[in-house]
């Protein structure tokens, strides 16, 4: 049965005769955060409300099971050194909502048979060192770091699997951080709270087409350092893992020829800017977000061959971000956000369709070969949005519900709305059916 330690506060007669009349009952008798369970002390978790820390073990049964709540509080760590030197635990059942272990939690005790919590990605120092006649133990696939102390003088040996994932450094707990180097990468790892990360710190390789690992998914969030090709010169090509989320290196004015991005990216600014011999970009698709930040891709002048991916959740398009580029062609099946000046100057480029919009200012700017718009879902246009393109004929809105005031400015060749001839020439007038939306919509139209 739970049980709450309570810790009374003594006072004098003439404190308590004090308080009694300024105070509410309840603020006499103070509460500790003590929870105990079958001989189990727990603590409410810094940081936390409802997580609960074992503690301290006081009991002498072998075979102990930590339960994963009581009552209503979730159980997620182990403190240091709890089972430390237990002479009379034989096998220790943990629950997966455990993401926290504290050093040499089981060392020198008696401890034959556990499992490891699917939450605890770091297996610290000393965990379970000189537990002599420990063989059973439960791994699991997603753990990212095992301290080499930690089974020291067991009888266990880590599987296969795993050994890639043993640490020469020192992990104190399991929300620590280490190094692995191999080959040609050197990468680091930490853990908070049960979310492994993984950051690539250096390529060491000669390669100059470049492929990130493949086999690094165990880690919940990957991410790049701004400095992890600076010993290399001669990158070509580069494809990066599809889980990594944040991308902050940057290849401005390199001789990179082709990139394969993320499935979720936020991309810094200038990412690639001025690289003149960039040819194709692959974005891969996804449930998430992409960002491209702004200049991303500016005066990357080959870059022709863009595959935007079929699924995501939005795209955000920065400033400037595609600005003379050799875009043929944007088509965005998805609800974009794009930026002022985003596509300016992009000579090559003819058709646009974008879905659920919303396009800034001079965002498509002397295009000179754009020649057909088509906008579906809410769109929002903002003042000059698409300005200057002299080959623009056509724009389409049939399927769109459109907010804009100013958007077409200097299109002299803009006569046709949903591919029908809205002006007649004869009588220097639209046609009826779109008077009203012309006038809506494309202010100085009359002039």
């Amino acid at each position: 049965m739970l049980k709450i330690k309570k810790i009374s506060l003594i006072l004098s007669l003439s404190m308590v005769m004090n308080l009694i009349s300024v105070l509410p009952l309840q603020s006499v008798y103070a509460v500790s955060d003590i929870v105990s369970y079958k001989d189990m002390d727990f603590t409410i978790r810094s940081g936390t409300t409802d997580q609960l820390i074992l503690t301290s073990y006081n009991g002498s049964g072998s075979d102990i099971a930590i339960p994963e709540t009581i009552d209503g509080n979730t159980v997620t760590a182990i403190d240091d050194t709890v089972f430390e030197g237990n002479t009379a635990i034989n096998s220790v059942t943990l629950p997966d909502s455990i993401n926290y272990f504290g050093e040499a939690v089981f060392s020198d005790s008696s401890v034959r048979s556990v499992n490891i919590p699917k939450g605890v990605k770091m297996i610290p120092s000393y965990t379970f060192y000189n537990c002599q006649e420990l063989t059973d133990v439960a791994f699991h696939d997603d753990i990212v770091a095992i301290a080499n102390t930690a089974f020291k003088k067991t009888g266990v040996t880590v599987p296969d699997k795993l050994r890639s994932r043993v640490t020469g450094d020192i992990l104190n707990n399991s929300d620590a951080y280490c190094v692995f180097s191999t080959d040609e990468w050197d990468y680091s790892v930490s853990c908070s709270k049960g979310t492994a990360y993984l950051d690539f710190l250096r390529y060491k390789g000669q390669n100059s087409d470049i492929v990130f690992p493949d086999d690094l998914g165990y880690c919940d969030e990957l991410t790049c350092d701004s400095g992890v090709f600076n010993s290399t010169t001669n990158v070509k090509s580069v494809v990066f893992p599809e889980k990594m989320s944040d991308l902050t290196v940057s290849f401005t004015g390199s001789a990179i020829e082709k990139v394969v991005l993320p499935q979720m990216i936020d991309m810094g600014a200038s990412m690639f800017a001025n690289c003149t011999k960039l040819k194709t970009v692959v974005f891969r698709g996804g449930n998430g977000s992409i960002i491209i930040g702004d200049r991303a891709f500016k005066n990357c002048t080959s870059l022709t061959d863009i595959t935007f991916p079929e699924n995501c959740a939005k795209i955000t398009i920065g400033k400037n971000a595609f600005e003379n580029t050799g875009i043929g062609e944007l088509s965005l099946n998805y609800p974009s956000e794009i930026g002022s000046s985003a596509f300016s100057e992009c000579g090559s480029l003819k058709t646009v369709k974008l879905n659920n919009a919303s396009v800034a200012n001079r965002a498509f700017m002397d295009c000179a070969s754009l020649s057909d718009m088509t906008f579906v879902g809410e769109t929002v246009l903002d003042d000059l949005s698409v300005y200057g393109c002299d080959s623009l004929e056509n724009v389409s809105f049939s399927d769109c519900k459109l907010t804009s005031y100013n958007a077409f400015r200097e299109c002299p060749n803009l006569y046709t709305i949903d591919g029908k001839n809205v002006f007649i020439q004869t009588k220097g007038d639209f046609i009826p059916e779109y008077k009203d939306f012309i006038f809506s919509h494309f202010n100085g139209s009359d002039n």
